[in-house]
């Protein structure tokens, strides 16, 4: 099940994905998606859609001097401000500091 989401999330990381899509594509209630999720994986859902969101685009940040606004908006956060503050804590870093580190 966990691969089957992960293939899911990886497809449609751009679109806006909801608990709910998950757990439906699952084919589980919401609930029981998150508990089964989170023990298999090791982390909730939503935890994986956001880590993957943002180390995917660590390499943009780094190979372009696209905007940041543009690389949020390419991975489906709303804005630059989630994706900096989601970006700070999976790296550990903010977005800007990061590209000028590099």
């Amino acid at each position: 099940m966990v691969l089957r989401i992960k293939r899911y999330i990886r497809k449609r990381i751009s679109d806006p994905i909801t608990l709910d899509d998950l757990a439906s594509e699952a084919g589980l209630s919401r609930f029981y998606f998150a508990r089964a999720f989170r023990t298999e994986a090791g982390m909730s859902p939503m935890s994986f859609l956001r880590r993957l969101r943002v180390e995917g685009r660590a390499d943009v940040i780094l190979r372009t001097p696209m905007p940041l606004k543009s690389i949020a908006t390419q991975v489906g956060f709303a804005d630059e401000f989630h994706f900096s503050r989601v970006f700070h804590q999976v790296t550990g870093q903010a977005p800007g500091a990061f590209r000028k580190r590099a």
